[in-house]
């Protein structure tokens, strides 16, 4: 979804052109991932075992998955995509991917 804004300065009489302001910011501006770190502040685990981590404008949900119980991991996962849809952020599905890391317990001898 994009959104157009439209804005005028108005001083007594004058006016000024109309301006159309862009709510984005351009690809590769150093500002944007400043403006994407404010902007998903609100974007937080609500797991003990999952972690959200954010660098620039990229998200992973990292969670550990103990004993088969992959729910808590899920869980997030489905907040993580109804939150990116109330702030009208879309998920690239394309970049998305899973990393399983086997953790093998060793007894000492």
């Amino acid at each position: 979804m994009i959104f157009i804004i439209f804005s005028m300065a108005i001083n007594g009489e004058n006016v000024s052109d109309l301006w159309t302001i862009s709510p984005s910011s351009p690809q590769g501006c150093v500002l944007s991932p400043l403006i994407f770190s404010l902007y998903t502040n609100s974007c937080t685990s609500n797991h003990e075992s999952v972690k959200l981590i954010k660098f620039a404008d990229d998200t992973t949900v990292i969670g550990l998955i103990s004993d088969g119980d992959e729910s808590a991991y899920r869980m997030e996962v489905k907040w993580l995509v109804f939150w990116c849809n109330h702030k009208n952020l879309v998920l690239n599905a394309q970049t998305a991917e899973v990393v399983v890391n086997f953790r093998e317990t060793h007894s000492p001898p």
